[in-house]
């Protein structure tokens, strides 16, 4: 065994091989995780910690985004569509 493994120096290596397994139609603009929210409102930001909501949600409340489930807490998600 080394020396260096046995100082517990060690690397961890990751390698990716991307591929697009259906290439998307050049026209077509790609989705980004933002897509599908809307801020939240100054109440929902200040009080209720949330800072998107998913447009869904504040469509059912007059366009505002008062008392809406919060999209994330943290980060985004993107919701790609099934095939």
């Amino acid at each position: 065994s080394s020396r260096a493994y046995q100082r517990r120096e060690t690397d961890l290596v990751i390698i990716v091989t991307p591929y697009l397994v259906k290439p998307m139609d050049p026209s077509k603009k790609p989705l980004t995780p933002a897509d599908g929210t809307l801020p939240a409102s100054n109440v929902d930001y200040f009080l209720g910690n949330v800072e998107e909501v998913k447009t869904a949600d504040a469509a059912h409340n007059g366009g505002t985004a008062t008392n809406a489930a919060p999209a994330t807490k943290v980060g985004h998600f993107l919701d790609l569509p099934k095939e």
